[in-house]
């Protein structure tokens, strides 16, 4: 054991060996091990934000650079070890996303939290379902501005919520919130003015509430 211990020394005090450290070979994949590391905090998130195009794109991308690793004099193991770690985290991706969109549950709607009774006979609360990846189809526009100026509670796929002044909206069905909270589970974060985009919201609940004419002064 001791001898095994004297000569991981010797290698890791080499000249080769700090040569090494300080060269592209052991930079560059370094570098490139945030892109694994990113697409396993993505595996966490909701399926409905991957896009199709990136992940072919990084699948072919490490494929490559796989490839090069491998083939390169000398060997890159560490540049090879990363990129198979991406490519397994593409594939994973990959696969989630294949089965969001193309699987016989993709029109599925998820549960709600329901609104409680006491804010409902509290306000008096109106509901308006919009477009989303859940949603078979979109509410006419008309309709969503019909709630302009009211304060409203938007949920997106990931599961938040914000809660604020409805301000705007466009073709595409994007919400502008003013003065607006994040709801996550128990934690709550004043955010300000918020666009949130049409293809992500799930549901919008609404109340009558006119925008004070103190926050334009």
């Amino acid at each position: 054991m001791s001898s095994w211990i004297h000569n991981l020394s010797q290698k890791l005090m080499s000249q080769e060996f700090r040569s090494y450290l300080c060269s592209t070979h052991f930079w560059g994949p370094v570098a490139n091990w945030g892109l694994p590391l990113a697409a396993m905090a993505d595996m966490k998130k909701d399926p409905a934000f991957i896009s199709g195009k990136m992940t072919f794109a990084l699948t072919v991308y490490s494929l490559a650079f796989m490839r090069f690793a491998w083939v390169v004099n000398p060997r890159n193991h560490l540049l090879f070890a990363c990129h198979f770690t991406n490519e397994v985290c593409q594939l994973t991706q990959g696969y989630r996303f294949l089965s969001y969109h193309y699987s016989d549950d993709k029109n599925k709607v998820p549960e709600l939290a329901p609104v409680s009774t006491a804010e409902t006979k509290k306000s008096d609360r109106s509901v308006t379902v919009i477009g989303g990846p859940f949603m078979a189809s979109a509410a006419p526009a008309a309709q969503l501005k019909a709630h302009l100026n009211h304060q409203c509670q938007v949920r997106i796929a990931d599961g938040r919520c914000f809660k604020g002044l409805f301000m705007c909206t466009d073709r595409d069905q994007n919400v502008i919130l003013s003065m607006a909270h994040e709801y996550r589970g128990d934690n709550q974060r004043y955010v300000g003015l918020i666009m949130i985009p049409g293809p992500h919201i799930v549901a919008m609940y609404s109340e009558p509430l006119a925008a004070p004419d103190s926050m334009y002064a």
